[in-house]
């Protein structure tokens, strides 16, 4: 690997990699496994949800709507959606729109007016509109913070497994 990436010990990747295999990976086959073990849950995808904000939202959304063998409830605050294709995004899961739709138990998007996210959620909650995708889509005041996360976290939260 290239110095210029890496001086220490570490995870190589592609210097515009966004991480969302690593990410997936991790939660998937290490993170899971380790929850599942050290307390007890109900390992049916209709008890696990996925959720997160900014690049972390992103990486939620691309993890849980990829994997809905493993999940059923799925959340993005404030998402770094990268080339967001209603067709093509997570897999393909949205060109079976009964299936998806069947499969979601939710599937909660949110992003505040002053955040530069903002377009990008907007025309996603768009194309699954148009695709007929069941979701819940939140908007206020608000940038890219702490204090709007935490409203959405509230509100997503609170609509889980019910």
């Amino acid at each position: 690997m290239d110095n210029g990436y890496a001086r220490k010990p570490g995870v190589p990747l592609p210097p515009d990699s966004w991480g969302n295999e690593a990410f997936e990976e991790v939660v998937l086959k290490d993170l899971i496994p380790l929850i599942d073990r050290n307390y007890r849950t109900i390992t049916n995808r209709e008890y696990r949800a996925i959720a997160g904000l900014s690049m972390g939202g992103g990486q939620a959304l691309e993890t849980g709507l990829s994997n809905l063998d493993k999940f059923a409830w799925v959340g993005g605050f404030s998402s770094l959606l990268k080339d967001f294709d209603v067709k093509k995004s997570y897999s393909g899961v949205f060109n079976n729109p009964r299936e998806a739709n069947r499969k979601l138990r939710l599937l909660w998007l949110g992003c505040s007016t002053e955040d530069g996210l903002l377009a990008a959620n907007t025309t996603a909650h768009e194309e699954l509109t148009s695709f007929g995708i069941k979701h819940v889509w939140v908007t206020g005041s608000g940038a890219h913070e702490w204090q709007v996360w935490r409203q959405y976290l509230y509100n997503f939260a609170s609509l889980l497994f019910k």
